[in-house]
């Protein structure tokens, strides 16, 4: 993986259309221009031919890199927003505590 990977799956100018088309049923922000191979992950032509759909998507899953997706939001979803941590076993009365300086 390149040192400051961008957050895309790079693919090849000469990708297949059904693959590039594929991909970007699935979400995935897709580069084919010089850039792609400094992307999080990179398909290259030998990889595109020798995976199946689940096999495609199940290797760039499993992809240590950022990746970002483009997703619609639900019907009538305002926004969305998703925030991950690990609170180390903060309960509810340890949060309430905090909050009225116990």
């Amino acid at each position: 993986m390149p040192a400051n990977p961008r957050a895309f799956v790079g693919l090849p100018a000469s990708a297949p259309e059904p693959a590039a088309s594929f991909l970007r049923e699935q979400d995935y922000i897709g580069d084919t221009t010089d850039a792609a191979v400094r992307c999080a992950i990179y398909l290259g032509a030998s990889t595109l031919d020798g995976l199946n759909q689940v096999q495609l998507v199940d290797h760039i899953e499993v992809s240590p890199g950022p990746l970002a997706r483009y997703r619609r939001r639900p019907d009538g979803a305002k926004s969305a927003l998703c925030i991950t941590g690990d609170l180390d076993a903060l309960t509810l009365l340890d949060y309430a505590g905090r909050l009225f300086n116990r």
